[in-house]
């Protein structure tokens, strides 16, 4: 894609309106491409001046060539008289860039639009074109497919293994209520009311 430099020194102004009643005018001048205010820049309020102010002072900016040569692109310059009660405008310029593309520097004069359409005054200014360069198109950044989970009742994907929990095996009873439960089930188990289980177990004990 192609650029170009343009340097803009404004000059001066001459014979403009005066719209204030009492003092002399303070003027400076806001400019823009388009009116965008991203490309906003402006002059240094010359003061005292009345109706004919003085800049010689130079802005940058950088355009798009192709736009240009296409009559997209409009230098907008704004003529304000800066007041304490807040700023009133002059009037205007408006100038297609494409004017400025077919000469290295050279020296301007327009007539300034009042806000009623009236045209009264003229803006003086130079401009200088630089040479043509080109920026390379940033080529758009890989992004990587982003995983997600599987829907529900879906096969894929991986799901890690449930585990249930296990009641840990019952220990057997200790202390004084243990013994009574194992004498208890000795008891049932074994009839020592019986006499010949306990003449076996006294022999076995006599052994």
């Amino acid at each position: 894609m192609d650029y170009r430099t343009l340097e803009i020194t404004l000059l001066s102004a001459k014979d403009l309106k005066d719209v204030n009643l009492l003092f002399k005018m303070d003027v400076y001048a806001v400019v823009t491409i388009n009116g965008d205010p991203q490309t906003k820049q402006k002059t240094p309020v010359d003061k005292d001046c009345g109706p004919n102010p003085y800049w010689n002072y130079a802005m940058i900016f950088t355009v798009k060539e192709a736009a240009a040569n296409q009559n997209l692109l409009n230098l907008v310059i704004r003529l304000v008289s800066d007041r304490r009660l807040g700023d009133k405008n002059i009037g205007e310029v408006v100038v297609p860039m494409k004017e400025f593309l077919d000469c290295k520097e050279k020296d301007f004069v327009y007539k300034v639009r009042l806000p009623n359409g009236k045209l009264k005054g003229t803006l003086n200014l130079c401009c200088k074109i630089g040479e043509k360069f080109s920026v390379p198109v940033a080529a758009p950044p890989h992004v990587a497919p982003v995983m997600g989970y599987p829907a529900a009742g879906s096969s894929a994907g991986y799901y890690p293994p449930q585990f249930a929990y296990q009641q840990p095996p019952q220990q057997l009873a200790s202390g004084l209520f243990g013994r009574m439960l194992i004498g208890e089930v000795v008891s049932h188990a074994f009839d020592f009311d019986d006499p010949s289980f306990m003449d076996g177990l006294n022999g076995w004990f006599d052994s």
